[in-house]
């Protein structure tokens, strides 16, 4: 792929039909179209967008989820998002459930170009079902001669998942999510009430408020552009919006450079894409990567070596949760 200095990067906040990809398909490939007729270099859909996600959390069947999933890179959809990338000449990322030959079950994230690269990134703290299988690895791979990594959700909630990424010289992360109004009543996080969805064109200043608030915005913006800014990166951040299975999800897509700096937002309670402009010229010179630079790893060997209270990210988040609990 040619070398460019400047990309051009769309972010997607998408809300998913349930297990039904046809239908996601095509609304996707409306975005794909939108986007390629603008110009974009890359266009980025939230986590399992492919199916939806939620209702993962609750299925006690693993049969049920290998109906679902698909292996990678051979499986239908990410053929057909292929096929997709090459006719409208443009990078595409989309998280689907991924299964292996050995039916082992991924959180998996996966993003193919024109000229038919194919990468993906296994979610490295899967909570969703006990079946799920962990990632282990932090990839980096190019596109357009950017160096890229990936974190799912949950992974970007630990500031050693980006810093591993940056520490080996990462640019961008592409962080997709399914995020906001979930069922932790933290910090003024909390579900949103389902029937304002249903009922959304009566409630939709109610349904700002709660996505711009502490369960969407507010509580994105406590920590995302930190992981930017911290590591002199620049971020992506997608997510699902509206209802998911039995949660609202709060959208607002995002791309943020490597000072930590919001460059455009959703503010919409809709399917949206936001387009941005980055170039390599923003990644020299920051804070973050002046910090990083004074660095004293001999001093941190408990980051690494000091595993009390360790448990999985599963049962971790089932400590928390209010009203329910992950299979």
């Amino acid at each position: 792929m040619k070398q460019k200095n400047e990309l051009n990067i769309a972010s997607v906040q998408f809300n998913s039909d349930q297990k039904n990809k046809s239908i996601n398909l095509i609304n996707m490939e409306t975005f794909i179209k939108s986007a390629s007729n603008q110009d974009v270099d890359i266009i980025c859909f939230p986590e399992i967008c492919i199916t939806g996600y939620n209702f993962i959390l609750y299925t006690n069947k693993k049969e049920n989820l290998l109906d679902i999933a698909e292996h990678v890179p051979e499986g239908n959809t990410t053929q057909y998002i292929k096929n997709l990338s090459k006719k409208n000449n443009i990078v595409i990322m989309f998280g689907l459930l991924e299964k292996t030959y050995k039916d082992e079950l991924y959180n998996t994230y996966v993003c193919v170009t024109p000229i038919g690269q194919i990468n993906k990134f296994r979610k490295i703290h899967a909570f969703e079902n006990s079946y799920m299988s962990q990632g282990k690895d932090f990839p980096i791979f190019e596109l357009f001669g950017w160096k890229c990594g990936i974190l799912i959700c949950f992974d970007n909630n630990l500031p050693e998942n980006a810093r591993i990424y940056a520490l080996n010289g990462c640019e961008i992360i592409f962080a997709p999510h399914q995020t906001g109004g979930f069922d932790m009543e933290v910090a003024g996080m909390g579900r949103i009430d389902t029937k304002l969805w249903g009922n959304k064109n009566n409630f939709r200043e109610e349904l700002r408020k709660e996505f711009s608030g502490p369960k969407g915005r507010e509580w994105i913006l406590k920590w995302l552009p930190s992981r930017a800014y911290d590591n002199g990166m620049f971020y992506v951040f997608s997510n699902g919006v509206g209802l998911d299975y039995d949660e609202v999800r709060t959208g607002n897509a995002m791309i943020i450079d490597p000072n930590g700096i919001v460059l455009n937002e959703s503010k919409s309670i809709e399917s949206d894409m936001i387009i941005s402009k980055i170039n390599k010229q923003s990644l020299e010179g920051t804070l973050g990567k002046m910090h990083i630079k004074t660095r004293n790893p001999e001093l941190y060997s408990d980051i690494v070596n000091n595993n009390e209270n360790i448990t999985d990210s599963r049962s971790a988040r089932n400590e928390i949760t209010k009203h329910s609990k992950i299979v």
